[in-house]
């Protein structure tokens, strides 16, 4: 037996085709956008290990810095962030946790920012001698050159347009083609003895049951249509063909879209 291909089965194939084109578009673009973000990360590395090594203190968990990028993917230039001791601000042996944020204004000016979530703690001799390093680190991370360490970060940032080269894929471009699969089928049986499943629209008569419509034809907006409940699905082709040959009614084609859904069945009778 010679199947033949409907229009519906093309539209069918040239949904899975967009389906699987847009899945490896989105897998493209996430490649791109995490090349960027590892080359953006490696310069990050390069300014803190920089200013690391200017300071001389190699302890993480004691002096904590970073360098933010993204704070400059809009017009805005790298931020550094040095933390001492700021993961333990209640450290008994700490007389102060303190951080210190630089980065350039619009005028390419060095602006530092300072603040502390702890008191001040130096009742003891240790105390006291952690606020003197404190004062001395400090002393030293205010006389970097942070225009050079943040220029010399900006001329080898990542052009994000040399990264990512398309546009981001939009699930929202997708045609429609559930609906197209179901005008193309329902154009396809209309004046014929094949019907095609769905629930009850309301101007059938019927609430909330399943059954067949048979298409008698259509205009721009409706089609005229007759339906029968098959509760069960049992009805044989002769009872079918008896159920619809009654009440003939007109319905929106948007309505029995909605009606008949995406998974819905046809047959002969």
């Amino acid at each position: 037996m010679v199947i033949k291909e409907t229009r519906a089965d093309g539209i069918r194939a040239a949904k899975q085709k967009w389906d699987s084109d847009f899945e490896q578009s989105v897998n493209a673009y996430n490649k791109m956008e995490y090349d960027y973000d590892m080359a953006t990360e490696t310069v990050m590395e390069q300014v803190e290990t920089k200013i690391r090594a200017e300071l001389g203190v190699t302890d993480n968990d004691l002096l904590e810095i970073t360098a933010d990028a993204y704070a400059g993917r809009f017009g805005g230039k790298y931020r550094t962030g040095i933390k001492y001791k700021y993961g333990a601000p209640f450290d008994k042996k700490s007389a102060l946790n303190w951080h210190i944020d630089i980065y350039l204004n619009d005028e390419g000016e060095v602006q530092k920012e300072t603040g502390s979530w702890s008191g001040l703690e130096v009742h003891t001799p240790e105390l006291l001698e952690d606020l003197k390093y404190s004062v001395n680190l400090i002393e030293k991370i205010m006389n970097l050159d942070y225009q050079k360490i943040i220029m010399d970060a900006e001329n080898v940032r990542p052009n994000r347009d040399d990264y990512i080269t398309m546009k981001r894929p939009n699930r929202s471009d997708r045609p429609d083609f559930d609906k197209q699969i179901k005008e193309a089928t329902i154009e396809d049986i209309i004046g014929t003895n094949t019907i095609i499943s769905g629930s009850a629209v309301p101007s059938s008569g019927y609430r909330a049951v399943s059954g067949w419509y048979k298409i008698l034809g259509q205009t721009a907006k409706r089609y005229k249509v007759t339906f029968v409940p098959d509760r069960t699905g049992t009805l044989t082709n002769q009872q079918l063909r008896d159920g619809l040959d009654s009440f003939e009614f007109q319905v929106n084609k948007d309505t029995l879209y909605q009606y008949i859904g995406d998974n819905f069945e046809t047959k002969e009778i």
